[in-house]
């Protein structure tokens, strides 16, 4: 469930940066770094790690059609459980 949530924040993000970059530089690309953090949980549920990390975001007009592009461009987890994540 909290990978499904973090999808759809993911996406609303994601809307958000499109419309207030896109908008006023249209037919140029405009890259943001953002800093980021989320847990990282298991396929049983259960939260392991902690991860941080840096997302760019690049959105692209195209003649009225926008592209957004994510890339995670540093990351690190550090562990906060002594039980694995396997199933």
């Amino acid at each position: 469930m909290r990978t499904r949530s973090r999808a759809s924040a993911g996406l609303a993000l994601a809307g958000v940066l499109l419309v207030a970059f896109a908008a006023p530089t249209l037919g140029a690309n405009t890259k943001v770094p953002y800093d980021g953090a989320s847990p990282d949980s298991g396929t049983c549920g259960n939260d392991w790690a902690n991860d941080t990390f840096k997302r760019k975001f690049t959105v692209t007009n195209n003649g009225g059609t926008y592209t957004l592009r994510e890339d995670f461009i540093a990351g690190k987890f550090t562990t906060i459980a002594d039980v694995s994540p396997g199933a």
